[in-house]
């Protein structure tokens, strides 16, 4: 019965997203941000806020607090994002996303010395977005980051920087229209 329902939520265009397509959401979402050469990561908690752009198209920003060990040291990140989404199935009660954007991340080691400086960086990912009721909805998305080093004591200098750092991110959100 379960699977039946599921089917057709998918199927079937939901009266309430076509109603709430055009709202602002906000809501807290859950972070698993890994870098490459990070040993493990842990989830944390961040929050976002979703504008709609037009009718497939939202604009996002999101602020996060992740933690990593990398190095044998404890690493905070404070990923500051914002995001362009693309909704293949606007009008549905299950629609996949693609996005991409930009975003400066926030670093700082804890250990014998101190090291805080940013990163800015682009990511490009997918992910899925489910409407629960006229006014929640759920989201997970998948986000691949090329980032950069930036350091605090530089923080206009951003052209001519490297790019080759690489980084993982997964979310899973719960969004409230407003």
């Amino acid at each position: 019965m379960l699977a039946t329902a599921l089917l057709a939520a998918l199927l079937v265009p939901h009266a309430a997203a076509q109603q709430s397509n055009d709202k602002m959401s906000v809501g807290p979402r859950t972070v698993h941000y890994r870098p490459t050469d990070a040993e493990s990561a842990k989830w944390s908690l961040g929050g976002q806020f979703r504008m709609p752009l037009a009718e497939a198209y939202m604009f996002e920003f999101s602020v996060d607090r992740a933690r990593y060990r990398a190095s044998g040291v404890d690493v905070t990140a404070t990923p500051i994002q914002a995001t362009l989404i693309g909704l293949f199935y606007p009008d549905t009660s299950i629609s996949p996303f693609l996005l991409f954007g930009a975003g400066l991340y926030a670093i700082k080691a804890d250990g014998h010395y101190v090291n805080p400086h940013r990163r800015f960086g682009l990511h490009v990912g997918a992910g899925l977005e489910l409407l629960l009721s006229s006014r929640l909805s759920i989201d997970a998305s998948y986000r691949f980051l090329w980032t950069q080093v930036h350091r605090l004591d530089d923080p206009l200098r951003w052209i001519g920087r490297d790019f080759r750092r690489r980084a993982h991110m997964f979310t899973a959100a719960l969004n409230y229209r407003l």
